[in-house]
């Protein structure tokens, strides 16, 4: 049984984390293309289209975590994914989106509850798995 109920609940995580990945896509295209920006860096346009993508897998808004940075070069941008004890993405809530052809790294993050309860205790003792999409791009010119 323990072993049927982990295929289960990694064949969910394979899903989700593929809607996680595209929805961070989604929502990333509105940096890219410098509508974010044309918006006076209002981070709503970002989130809303985050949480429409993810309404199917996230049963709160809330429960999404993000941090956007930008730079003048990839080099001074780190990718890395770092969380603190509790699996909070480290820098959450950070909007910086850049300006017109600036290299951007986006974070999003969700704090995935186990499918069936003890495969997750067994797995992880906080019973949740942090899943996480990081997408790396440069601006478009953009007037």
């Amino acid at each position: 049984m323990l072993f049927i109920g982990m295929i289960f609940d990694v064949g969910i995580l394979l899903y989700q984390q593929a809607m996680l990945d595209n929805a961070t896509l989604r929502a990333s295209r509105f940096i890219r293309t410098g509508q974010v920006q044309l918006a006076n860096n209002s981070s709503s346009l970002f989130t809303n289209q985050l949480c429409t993508d993810l309404s199917y897998i996230v049963d709160s808004c809330a429960n999404i975590q993000y941090s956007v940075t930008s730079a003048a070069s990839f080099s001074s941008l780190s990718t890395t994914v770092s969380s603190d004890g509790y699996g909070t993405l480290t820098g959450n809530g950070t909007f910086t989106p850049g300006t017109s052809g600036q290299d951007v790294v986006v974070r999003v993050a969700w704090k995935r509850p186990y499918i069936v309860p003890w495969v997750g205790n067994i797995v992880n003792p906080g019973g949740a798995a942090l899943m996480v999409s990081v997408l790396a791009f440069r601006n478009e010119l953009y007037n």
